[in-house]
């Protein structure tokens, strides 16, 4: 396979990095310090190529944990950027060891880190190092004073029964004083349903009862209002230990009496478990729009996932909707999706040019994203029949959403690299046409029912 160009080189390209701890912590938003940091691109005629937000992330992580300041330093290191810009200086972090591995790196490939507030920070001579360093230990000095703070402030809370989280199953409500106490509307269906899944009942059944039932939200700013519940936000809600009043958070001490009502016995949680197992094996699908995203359901818009059959041992492939609670699941043949999927990229191809790219970078990413999805699509199938872990679900789900949007971001910095016709696309392997029908594209939608001329292409608006 052909290695295929990145982008040319541009002067003073800009790849913006904003992060936050948390979004109560009081500091600027993600979406505001992308704002002040655009405006600084524009005033000092940079390019912007790439945006990385970092929610919930905290200042004082190595570099290798902080995935978009990481990606960041990547993009000057491969030539696809030349300014990593921040809004402030204890947004760019929070440590020493960080600043300096990430402004080495950047340095050494002649480029820059820009904070609005402080400007560039260098390692290019001594008094510039000196001054970045200070900055950074004082960042830090900040950040760890602030955090032995809190590790009391939290244990006492914990101990007093007040979770330092905040948010909480809707199982119960806040008093006053920041303690648990079940919630008038939602407990009673907590308990029903709990005592079902029990009986053996379905996770599918039992998500169906709860949002027929009237769950209501019990805290935050849609307080009062209908709340539906999802198949993952069931198995997290029957895989929360407060539901027996135990309140776990981190390395603390936890408190195993929190709650002077809890909505179930231990004896009951722990049977609650065992409707649970560990995710098994997955199998890898070589079709050609499997985990593309492409393919979506017309009634729900969710992904289509690949099945299959046998009869009379011949077998079968189709497509079919993700979401196990769709009204009406799109079904199709996977020949004939695909055939006529691939077909519809050539025509929208002609004339046109291409992004389809074997960088190694991206291919890895791709590889990754597709196995997240898939490992994904088989823990939310396992919890459909009753075996799966909901901390581990919900886990793997944030997994699939960042090895997506990674390869996602790599892929638009990759410049068109190949004129896109019928005769490269034929011959073309496997991954290459996924890349072509992606770069041509945007969503084909699947309507319910039988025979042919069900699926609408919608093309990618700017290719």
């Amino acid at each position: 396979m052909t290695a295929l160009a990145l982008a040319p080189d541009l002067k003073q390209r800009a790849v913006i990095v904003a992060r936050q701890s948390r979004t109560d912590d009081g500091s600027m938003s993600v979406a505001d310090q992308i704002e002040k940091a655009i405006a600084y691109c524009e005033a000092n005629e940079l390019e912007l190529v790439a945006t990385y937000e970092e929610p919930d992330t905290s200042g004082r992580k190595p570099l290798d944990k902080r995935k978009g300041l990481k990606r960041a330093v990547h993009d000057v290191e491969d030539d696809r950027a030349d300014v990593i810009v921040c809004a402030y200086f204890d947004r760019f972090c929070r440590s020493v060891a960080t600043r300096s591995e990430a402004v080495n790196r950047v340095e050494a490939k002649g480029g820059e880190v820009h904070t609005l507030d402080f400007g560039r920070t260098s390692n290019a001579t001594a008094g510039e190092k000196l001054s970045g360093t200070l900055l950074a230990a004082i960042s830090e000095f900040v950040a760890d004073q602030t955090g032995e703070k809190l590790t009391v402030t939290k244990q006492r809370n914990i101990d007093r029964g007040i979770p330092p989280f905040p948010r909480v199953t809707p199982a119960y409500q806040k008093r006053e004083d920041g303690t648990l106490e079940p919630h008038p509307t939602n407990a009673p269906i907590v308990r029903d349903l709990i005592e079902r899944r029990l009986k053996g009942e379905s996770l599918t059944k039992l998500v169906k009862s709860a949002n027929e039932q009237g769950l209501v939200h019990s805290y935050g700013k849609h307080v009062g209002e209908p709340y539906r519940i999802t198949l993952t936000g069931l198995t997290k809600l029957f895989g929360s230990k407060l539901l027996c009043g135990e309140i776990h958070f981190g390395t603390f001490t936890p408190n195993l009496d929190a709650i002077d009502e809890p909505i179930c016995s231990k004896a009951t949680f722990a049977r609650l478990q065992e409707k649970r197992a560990t995710r098994g094996r997955y199998a890898k699908s070589e079709r050609l729009l499997a985990r593309l995203g492409v393919l979506r359901c017309e009634t729900c818009n969710s992904r289509m996932t690949v099945h299959s059959t046998s009869t009379n041992g011949k077998r079968y492939e189709y497509f079919l909707c993700g979401d196990r609670l769709c009204e009406g699941r799109a079904i199709i043949a996977a020949d004939a999706a695909e055939k006529f999927v691939l077909d519809e990229a050539k025509r929208l191809a002609e004339g046109r040019i291409g992004t389809a790219t074997n960088d190694e970078r991206i291919e890895l990413a791709r590889v990754a994203a597709e196995e997240a999805e898939a490992i994904y699509a088989n823990a939310v199938d396992l919890a459909m029949r009753g075996h799966s872990n909901a901390a581990t679900l919900d886990e793997l789900r944030q997994d699939r959403d960042a090895k997506v949007t990674k390869h996602e971001r790599l892929a638009r910095l990759v410049a068109p690299a190949m004129t896109a016709t019928a005769a490269d696309v034929d011959g073309a392997p496997l991954e290459l046409k996924r890349e072509f029908i992606v770069a041509f594209v945007e969503r084909a939608i699947v309507t319910p029912g039988r025979g042919s001329g069900r699926i609408v292409v919608e093309p990618k608006s700017a290719v």
